[in-house]
């Protein structure tokens, strides 16, 4: 600080941690470049700050870094002028720099005149883009305030604003840009729309996974009218694929058995391999007679589809699993055949065929 103010230099602070891949790739390939060097050691004293070790944590706490890299901009005194989160490329990080010299642009400069009242729509679209680059939770606050300025949300700058800034399947900005979908595709490009679209609906996706206990009805519930309203012909399919992976998390396998009928019922193009894996859980897992009935079909339209021997063995497992030892024994038999004459080793369906014999002995 004390050389800060003897130069009349602002202050530059990476903020990192050792084990960031980011931080890394900035300090070997962005830090070292001759432009990048000679403009920062012009501007300011930049230093170094582990954000876990001494000092680190209590600056960490205090400038709320929770990203890394994290780069902060500080005056001579010490008041925070402005703050980025994330990788930034050699162009990008002196473009940063710059910023946080400009008073009209940099994150302290918009906090204040924020704070001070000003809601102007310009103000509020720069503030949001400022804030959400610096990882600050206020920007979706921001966002949805500069949003509620606008009555017109078709025009091009409103559109990027929306891309830029729509995270929430329950957002109504989010629920904008699928009733407009076409509108968007036409600016962006299907790709990057059906990228968006999908990472939003799997972070969303995600909170329902990890939800612990209760009763989750109403959130499968709205899943599905989700899923109805993005995916709509495939909405029956990816719905289904999704409660197979729930209620096989949560150890649901009735659930689980109930929505894998579902997605093979619906799936037009199902593969021998998808089949023979939902068929193979059922061995596994499901204990129902009716279901592994059901499954006994999947695994025979799998071999019609693909004569591989991991197809013969799912089969053997199901015949067994249904307590039909001749059928098992003669499929499993059927299986080793196959796997030694594609030069597989068949070690598995070996010990399929050893327990089946041992249960017909037993019973015997």
């Amino acid at each position: 600080m004390a050389e800060a103010k003897a130069t009349n230099q602002n202050i530059f602070v990476d903020a990192y941690t050792t084990w960031c891949a980011p931080c890394k790739k900035m300090s070997k390939y962005v830090f070292t470049k001759p432009e990048v060097g000679a403009f920062y050691n012009d501007k300011f004293i930049s230093i170094k700050l582990d954000m876990e070790e001494g000092e680190g944590k209590a600056f960490a706490a205090k400038y709320q870094v929770k990203a890394y890299p994290t780069l902060l901009y500080f005056s001579p005194d010490g008041e925070l002028l402005h703050k980025v989160a994330g990788y930034k490329d050699a162009d990008d990080f002196l473009e940063t720099a710059k910023t946080a010299m400009n008073p009209g642009l940099r994150l302290g400069s918009l906090t204040k005149r924020y704070l001070e009242g000003e809601r102007s729509p310009e103000f509020l679209k720069d503030y949001a883009y400022a804030s959400k680059a610096a990882a600050d939770v206020k920007y979706r606050q921001i966002a949805e305030a500069y949003l509620n300025t606008q009555s017109e949300w078709s025009s091009a700058e409103n559109m990027q604003f929306i891309f830029d800034f729509t995270e929430n399947t329950r957002s109504r900005h989010f629920n904008y840009m699928i009733d407009n979908r076409a509108l968007f595709e036409e600016k962006f490009g299907n790709g990057p729309v059906f990228n968006k679209v999908q990472s939003i609906v799997e972070n969303h996706l995600d909170l329902i996974m990890n939800q612990k206990g209760g009763d989750i009805t109403n959130e499968l519930d709205d899943a599905d009218k989700l899923f109805q309203k993005v995916y709509k012909e495939d909405a029956t399919v990816k719905f289904a694929a999704f409660r197979m992976t729930y209620f096989r998390t949560q150890g649901d396998r009735d659930g689980f058995a109930q929505a894998a009928v579902d997605y093979v019922e619906n799936m037009k193009n199902i593969t021998a391999d998808e089949l023979n894996s939902i068929a193979r859980t059922f061995a596994e897992v499901i204990d129902d007679k009716a279901m592994l009935s059901k499954a006994v079909e999947w695994s025979k339209r799998a071999i019609e589809m693909e004569n591989a021997y991991t197809n013969h063995y799912t089969l053997a497992a199901l015949y067994y699993k249904l307590d039909k030892r001749w059928k098992a024994k003669k499929t499993a038999k059927k299986a080793i055949r196959l796997a030694t004459k594609q030069g597989e080793d068949p070690v598995h369906v070996q010990d399929l065929l050893k327990a089946i014999k041992g249960k017909h002995k037993a019973q015997a």
